[in-house]
């Protein structure tokens, strides 16, 4: 079983666990189709082994901090502490995609649902079958129904 996920999220998706935080940036460069957010390196801003290619990347501004704007989708992780550089480059060129008017802002991260599958939880699932009209009148048996899952360590 998989998430449907919308892009950018919902709301409702910034409560899943598949949203990660990071911190505030330092700068904001580059093109809109390759904008680079640098993080701190002292003190250190860990970005994390987390964050992939293909996540959603979002910020948000001061004061208050509490209106998540998406940014765009995470095309690269640079990470080379002993040559500077801390940073995640983001193609703002998507759809819903905006380039925050400050170079500070706090940055998170929310996975890709379908491809990790973090929000399904639980282990109730509830399904229909049905045979088409053609072969209803047939009697017809079920023999077995199975399922697979599979814990995913991101």
């Amino acid at each position: 079983m998989r998430n449907t996920t919308a892009s950018p999220a919902d709301v409702s998706e910034y409560a899943l666990r598949s949203l990660n935080g990071i911190g505030r940036s330092t700068a904001i460069t580059g093109p809109a189709a390759a904008l680079v957010v640098d993080f701190s390196i002292s003190p250190l801003i860990s970005i994390g082994s987390i964050i992939s290619v293909g996540d959603g990347f979002y910020y948000s501004l001061p004061p208050t901090y509490e209106t998540p704007v998406f940014m765009g989708n995470v095309v690269a992780v640079n990470i080379d502490l002993p040559a500077g550089i801390n940073q995640v480059v983001v193609d703002t060129t998507v759809a819903g995609g905006s380039i925050p008017a400050i170079s500070d802002p706090y940055c998170f991260y929310i996975k890709n649902g379908t491809a990790e599958s973090h929000g399904v939880l639980g282990h109730y699932c509830q399904f229909t079958i049905e045979l088409p009209t053609s072969v209803s009148s047939v009697p017809t048996e079920l023999f077995a129904v199975e399922s697979s899952i599979m814990k995913s360590f991101p």
